[in-house]
């Protein structure tokens, strides 16, 4: 019994040394399509490489945005991971295996996006009322995020997870271990995230 339990363990965190190519990208698509629709309906976004949020009790996009977030992010990560492996890696690397591991990635944020089916979420402010002075919007503000605090801080864990799946994906499709992993993961995460600023606005620009 304690054989199994840092199997599991090791599956929940690194399951690529079990799942790539075809089947990694298949189960990975339909992952990002399950994410999509459940983001829609509990009124979460996901964009770039590591963005989650739950959005405003009033603000309210239609499903082509949520799945254009969720797929620019993902396809920006695989370009930019492969990219940046092809130039450090020695090794010989494909890229359905990066397509398809940091699609599973994304999995863990199904569970933050479940998260936003809690009301208590979602900020209750109408930024377009009226509410005469300052101090009456922040403490309005206050009254709303204050019972959310606990709810996004465990909901945390589930974009933690996810980064930590996309690391070993990286790690294991580009066969790179210690600073060289970690130093290059870290730069193509800073160049996703820089460029899905610009993704964002563009998907808003062109869809609302």
């Amino acid at each position: 019994m304690n054989k199994t339990k840092p199997a599991v363990i090791n599956y929940l965190v690194n399951p690529f040394r079990y799942i790539a190519g075809n089947k990694s990208l298949l189960i990975g698509f339909l992952s990002l399509i399950v994410l999509s629709i459940v983001a829609y309906f509990s009124n979460s976004y996901f964009s770039g490489a590591i963005g989650a949020q739950y959005g405003g009790a009033y603000q309210h996009n239609p499903y082509i945005v949520h799945v254009a977030q969720i797929f620019a992010g993902w396809l920006s990560l695989c370009f930019v991971m492969y990219a940046m492996a092809f130039v450090m890696s020695k090794s010989k690397i494909r890229f359905i295996d990066f397509a398809g591991t940091l699609a599973i990635s994304k999995a863990p944020l199904l569970g933050f996006a479940l998260f936003g089916f809690i009301p208590a979420v979602h900020l209750n402010v109408d930024f377009q009322n009226d509410y005469g002075t300052l101090n009456t919007l922040v403490e309005n503000m206050m009254e709303n995020i204050t019972p959310a605090i606990p709810i996004i801080i465990i909901s945390l864990v589930f974009p933690i997870w996810s980064i930590i799946l996309m690391y070993n994906a990286y790690s294991t499709c580009s066969n790179l271990k210690g600073a060289k992993a970690g130093i290059s993961f870290v730069a193509a995460l800073v160049i996703v995230m820089i460029f899905s600023r610009f993704t964002d606005q563009w998907i808003l620009l062109l869809i609302c």
